[in-house]
């Protein structure tokens, strides 16, 4: 009798797993930006870090210098009372749930 060895991931998705802006819609984001008090821009980067990429690539990405992106970033914690990416990730939920 042979024993057959179980793949360990097999019970985890193979499909790509959604980016943080996937899985909110423009409404969605529109009303978070509301709610939090955000201007475009602040929005624009929240949304960035929110689909996890670093400042460098944000700042690439928005045509801005880092030390431009880090205020807005330093901003928009102050702002929302949060200290670090995953406290903010955790504000953006809580408004889109409703919370």
């Amino acid at each position: 009798m042979q024993i057959q060895s179980r793949d360990p991931f097999r019970r985890f998705p193979t499909h790509p797993l959604r980016t943080g802006t996937e899985i909110l819609s423009n409404t969605d984001w529109q009303r978070v930006g509301r709610d939090l008090r955000l201007s475009p821009r602040e929005l624009e980067l929240v949304q960035q870090i929110f689909a996890g990429k670093k400042l460098r690539t944000i700042a690439e990405d928005m045509r801005l210098s880092l030390g431009t992106i880090k205020t807005y970033s330093q901003r928009i914690h102050h702002k929302l009372r949060v200290t670090d990416q995953r406290e903010l990730t955790l504000a953006v939920f809580s408004v889109y749930l409703g919370s």
